[in-house]
């Protein structure tokens, strides 16, 4: 399952990508940008792990833990795989 939005309306996000998969082995993508994006201030504190939840409007919810260091977590961007 696919989603892009340009504008980035209403939420920030430009791109998210859905894959099924085993227990553990789904994969999730997501890309965003801009104010409405709604993130905590970068970088992100990974002491010892940041938690990122991914909420659907069904109340579904999508749960990954980054372990540190994260291969990127600078004030511009956070980049890294879940465990």
């Amino acid at each position: 399952m696919a989603y892009r939005d340009r504008d980035l309306t209403p939420n920030g996000i430009a791109k998210l990508d859905l894959r099924a998969g085993d227990a553990g082995r789904a994969r999730i993508t997501v890309k965003g940008k801009g104010a409405n994006l709604g993130l905590p201030v970068l970088p992100l504190k990974q002491q010892p792990s940041a938690v990122v939840e991914l909420l659907n409007t069904a109340g579904v919810c999508w749960e990954a833990r980054f372990l540190a260091p994260a291969p990127v977590n600078d004030p511009a961007r956070f980049r890294a795989v879940g465990d």
